[in-house]
C-alpha cells in the first residue's frame, strides 16, 4: 500500500491507457504494478491509496540483507547504516554491483531505458530504483527456479544472479 496526493492519484488515473500498453509492450518492464487505487473517507478525512506489488517478493531464504532507494541525486541522501534501515543513493555510492550474465545485463539495461523514457514521456518525475542486494556464500547460489519472478507480479528481471568485484571498497 502507498498513500497518494489526490494530484498522484489523477495523474495515475489519466496514465492508465499508456501504463497498461507499456506493460503490454515491456513486459520486462520494472516499474512497479499497481493493482488498484482507492479514497478512503471517514468523517471529514480523506485518503488516496494505491496497491501495488512489492517489488522485493521472493523466496523467504532469498529476501534482502540490504535495500537502496536509489533516485539519482545527492541531496538528503545519506542515512546511518542499521539493521532494517532503507540506504539511499550517497550509501551505494561506493559499491559496484555486477551481473554474472551479459544477456541479462543487456536486457537489464534496455528494459530501465525504456522505464525511464516512459516515465519522462509522461512528466513523472518522483521515481527511485529499489534494489535488493542478498549475499550468498560462494556455494549457496540459488537455483533457476528460484529466481523466477511470478508472471504478472514482477518482472523476470527483478531477481538477478549478480556479484560484488573483490576490489571494491566499503
Amino acid at each position: 500500500l502507498k498513500s497518494l496526493t489526490g494530484n498522484e492519484l489523477h495523474v495515475l488515473l489519466n496514465s492508465l491507457g499508456p501504463y497498461t500498453q507499456h506493460f503490454r509492450s515491456n513486459a520486462a518492464s520494472l516499474i512497479s504494478r499497481f493493482f488498484g487505487a482507492f479514497e478512503i473517507r471517514w468523517e471529514s478525512c480523506k485518503m488516496q491509496i494505491v496497491v501495488m506489488n512489492n517489488v522485493l517478493c521472493c523466496a523467504p531464504h532469498l529476501e534482502p540483507h540490504v535495500v537502496y532507494d536509489l533516485k539519482g541525486t545527492t541531496e538528503d541522501r545519506w542515512v546511518s547504516p542499521r539493521p532494517g534501515t532503507v540506504l539511499k543513493d550517497l550509501n551505494f555510492a561506493d559499491k559496484i554491483i555486477g551481473i554474472a550474465d551479459f544477456r541479462k545485463k543487456n536486457e537489464l539495461l534496455h528494459t530501465l531505458r525504456k522505464d525511464t523514457r516512459f516515465l519522462r514521456d509522461h512528466n513523472i518525475m518522483d521515481y527511485s530504483v529499489c534494489l535488493g542486494v542478498h549475499y550468498c556464500g560462494d556455494d549457496q547460489h540459488p537455483s533457476g527456479e528460484e529466481l523466477n519472478a511470478a508472471p504478472g507480479l514482477s518482472s523476470h528481471l527483478a531477481v538477478l544472479r549478480g556479484f560484488e568485484p573483490s576490489f571494491q571498497y566499503t
